[in-house]
Parts: structure tokens; sequence; C-alpha cells
């Protein structure tokens, strides 16, 4: 599956806003031991029915900063693989270290539809980090 947009929502979507179609919307929603500040790249690592895995990367920041009470990414797969399939996602969360530390990670799947209301929550879990 390709997809069409990785489109970074700057509010966070929830309640009514689901309209069904292919769209699957990510919340992402930091543990409070995350350092949601720190974080300046996502890296996102999606698998469509068990098949290879692709990965996008989002930038954050000052201009989209990733929020303490969650945030808000569509997946706009361009076509739908079917008309029910399963997804799953790793979300990376990365500081701006030179080389970049990997500082939290989340996952989970979901059986998604092509015309349907496609709803995951990532849980994203603080790392410990390693000293020299």
């Amino acid at each position: 599956m390709s997809l069409a947009a990785l489109a970074w929502l700057a509010a966070g979507c929830g309640g009514g806003d689901c309209v069904p179609s292919a769209n699957i919307q990510v919340t992402l929603a930091p543990d409070d031991d995350v350092s949601v500040a720190s974080v300046v790249n996502l890296r996102v690592v999606l698998s469509v029915a068990g098949g290879p895995m692709t990965t996008n990367t989002i930038p954050v920041g000052p201009d989209k900063p990733l929020k303490t009470m969650g945030s808000t990414f569509l997946l706009q797969p361009d076509p739908p693989p079917a008309a029910s399939y399963s997804i799953a996602l790793v979300v990376q969360a990365y500081d701006d270290s030179v080389p970049p530390n990997l500082v939290a990670i989340g996952s989970d799947t979901l059986n998604a539809v092509s015309k349907g209301c496609n709803k995951m929550t990532i849980h994203l879990t603080a790392l410990p980090q390693m000293s020299a």
C-alpha cells in the first residue's frame, strides 16, 4: 500500500469528527515521562496485511509540536488495499542530538476498513537514555 499523504493535524481530533473513509486517524498519546519538548522527529513504520514495512518521517517542533495531551495525524491509503485489512504501526520519537537519540516508542494494530471510521491510539513510552 502506498500512502498518498501523511498529514499532521494541528488540532487533536476526537469525538464525532470521524467521516467514513479509508483514512486512518492516528492519535499519539505520550506517557507522562516523555519529554515532548525534546522530540523533533517522528519515524512512522507501517505494515499492511503483514506486508513489507514502509517508513515515513514527520518533523515536529516549534511549528508543529507534539502535545502532552495528544497529537493526531492521518494515514491516507491510496488506494485502500482491500475492503478490510490489518495495519501494524510503530512510532519512534527522536530528539535533536547528533546522532539523534530514540527517546520514546509506541505501537498498535488495527483492522481497518476502506469505508469506515478508522482510529488508533499509539501510547508513546519514554526510553531510558544511555550515558557515554
